[in-house]
């Protein structure tokens, strides 16, 4: 658009000087609103911004895991925040945030054995998504 716009509107490339109608380039809106490539399809189709990131986070998180948290002091207090792909570390880090038990003195026991913290919920033999899940914090 702006080279035959120059084109017909100059004879000479030294006599090129601005004129009215130039302004109207600083107006130009893309007629189509085809995605340009696969990337733009793509995006357009998962949306932007932090609803996309978002969707995609809960898509690769997996399946809801509510945990009930047995607590040293006896008490049980249950979240249904976790997803599958959250890992042991995510777990301790929120039991330090909500309960204040420091994170380096937690132990976290589901069925007897201790939760190795770079395992996802998805690694732990019997935890199961959809159903309350019971999981021992032990201070050490």
């Amino acid at each position: 658009f702006f080279f035959a716009h120059m084109a017909a509107n100059s004879t000479n490339d030294d006599d090129y000087t601005s004129s009215e109608s130039d302004s109207d380039l600083d107006d130009y809106v893309p007629q189509s609103t085809e995605p340009l490539n696969k990337f733009e399809e793509t995006r357009t189709e998962q949306g932007t911004g932090y609803d996309a990131l978002a969707r995609q986070e809960d898509t690769l998180l997996g399946e809801k895991c509510p945990i009930v948290f047995k607590l040293p002091d006896g008490s049980q207090k249950r979240h249904e925040e976790f997803r599958m792909g959250h890992t042991v570390e995510w777990l301790k880090q929120a039991v330090e945030d909500k309960y204040d038990l420091q994170y380096l003195s937690q132990k976290l026991y589901f069925n007897d054995k201790m939760m190795i913290d770079p395992l996802s919920l998805s690694d732990i033999a019997g935890l199961s998504p959809n159903q309350d899940n019971i999981v021992e914090v032990k201070v050490v």
